[in-house]
């Protein structure tokens, strides 16, 4: 196996490039340093072992790891990412049934504000528009009516930054986090979490969450209104009803991810979906199309509320096209629980810890919590699976009406489409997300049509594309009448 060197400027800037063309060069299995850290990048061939070998390859370790919070695994018995597997799976499996009348009118009036907002001589950044639609989306789904105030939703999206703030998702950006990532590590921790998580928290929103754990506690006979506290509470409350301090304050931290992903991975998804749209402008018309016809046959006039979103098969197939096609190189991870041959190459257990890293281990030892041994971060390289021919017919190709008809949803996994990862492990939350990007697509195709400046975006973060909204402006026309579809 070939270790190399790629410079920090190539992984983020010529990222296919520096990365493919390693292994190109040198084979399938390579070594590379990237903020401090040794890691391996594999290509297609193992990427089933890599993703589905548990005995092999850990994903919990390996996420942990990447984010930074390893520290987490030591905590509650290390069911930190089972926990939100759990919420996705169940909470939101139950919720899926009955939150289409309540989000789409959200979805509405954000792509309403932003076309509104934008003018010939005004082309608009999308970004926080979006993060506020789905800050109000995420409270309505999680929370509940009653948290559904401006101080609230505008707390979430904030709350959504920072912690993407402290795990590291903006970090290959940062000059202190290639050059001295232990400053960069120490800094975020404490600016992140001892002053912006509290401050964004606020009061209102802090207490309102600490009163609803105690009164679901207290009280859980309104099961008609079950919300991810009620559901949270349900769960870790003891036969006589009592729910512990640790349990309460580990609610805090699952809502806090669950903010994360809901908000900011679902934002950066619908930035991606809009800038599609606007360098292929056949595709809002062949959407707008398909909005009157599934709207006609859900309500019988062009006025009905809702669309029938289950019919929106070419919104799905565009969106399934987006994500396969955005250029993630990689996204998705694991880490090595032991040594291990692929192909001829080694791939150790793990790396010595970071001097940061070691001082993590002893304040948490210190603290009398478990320290969690990571291995080494192994990445298979998705691009390779989304461009090959194997798995896609004239794989380079851009087609938006490709996976009409085939059975494969935008949220239908395969080594051939890695957008939600792959086996057990895929994302959970992937049928929200695919829901709520279809609203908005959709929303957004019934008000207005649709450019971007100059006729292109830029790429922010090119080995971090799933994370890293791209830069661009929008050149937004409003229909006369948007109450019309």
């Amino acid at each position: 196996m070939h270790t190399t060197y790629i410079q920090h400027y190539d992984i983020i800037y010529n990222t296919e490039e520096s990365i493919i063309g390693a292994l190109q060069k040198y084979g399938p299995v390579v070594s590379f340093e990237r903020n401090g850290s040794r890691e391996y990048i594999v290509d297609n061939e193992y990427t089933r072992k890599v993703l589905t070998e548990d005995s092999l390859f850990s994903f919990e370790n390996g996420m942990a790891s990447l984010l930074g919070i390893n520290w987490l695994l030591g905590l509650h018995g290390g069911t930190f990412f089972r926990d939100i597997d759990d919420i996705m799976k169940n909470f939101l499996a139950r919720r899926l049934v009955n939150i289409e009348s309540k989000v789409w009118p959200i979805f509405e009036r954000g792509a309403l504000a932003l076309s509104k907002a934008s003018s010939p001589r005004n082309p608009i950044d999308m970004l926080p528009y979006a993060q506020s639609t789905m800050a109000e989306v995420t409270t309505a789904v999680f929370f509940g009516e009653k948290y559904m105030e401006p101080i609230i939703i505008k707390a979430v999206v904030a709350l959504a930054s920072d912690t993407a703030e402290m795990t590291g998702l903006f970090q290959n950006r940062s000059w202190l986090a290639h050059e001295v990532p232990i400053v960069w590590r120490l800094w975020t921790w404490i600016s992140v979490v001892l002053f912006k998580i509290p401050l964004h928290f606020g009061p209102k929103f802090a207490w309102r969450l600490w009163s609803d754990i105690k009164c679901r506690t207290a009280d859980d006979s309104d099961k008609d209104d079950e919300t991810v506290i009620s559901y949270l509470v349900n769960r870790y409350k003891s036969s006589n009803g009592i729910v512990s301090l640790g349990s309460k304050l580990w609610i805090f931290v699952l809502v806090l991810a669950s903010i994360l992903g809901s908000v900011h991975q679902t934002s950066t998804i619908m930035v991606w979906a809009t800038f599609f749209l606007a360098v292929h402008p056949e595709s809002q018309v062949e959407i707008r199309e398909e909005l009157i016809k599934i709207t006609e046959q859900h309500h019988g006039s062009l006025r009905g509320p809702l669309p029938d979103i289950k019919k929106a098969l070419h919104t799905d197939s565009f969106i399934r096209e987006v994500l396969r096609m955005k250029g993630d190189t990689v996204n998705v991870v694991r880490a090595s629980v032991r040594d291990v041959d692929l192909g001829g190459y080694l791939i150790p257990k793990g790396a010595s810890p970071t001097p940061f890293r070691r001082l993590g281990y002893i304040v948490l030892f210190s603290a009398g919590l478990t320290v969690v041994t990571l291995g080494s971060l192994v990445f298979p390289v998705t691009r390779l699976s989304y461009r090959s021919p194997r798995y896609t017919e004239n794989p380079n190709k851009f087609d938006a009406n490709r996976w009409v008809g085939s059975g494969k949803t935008a949220a239908t996994t395969g080594l051939g489409y890695l957008a939600f990862g792959y086996g057990k492990w895929a994302c959970p939350g992937r049928f929200l997300a695919v829901l709520e990007v279809k609203y908005w697509v959709l929303a957004l195709v019934k008000c207005s049509k649709f450019t971007l400046k100059g006729g292109r975006y830029r790429v922010l973060d090119g080995w971090n594309v799933t994370a890293v909204a791209p830069e661009g402006r929008l050149l937004i026309e409003p229909y006369n009448d948007p109450s019309l579809v």
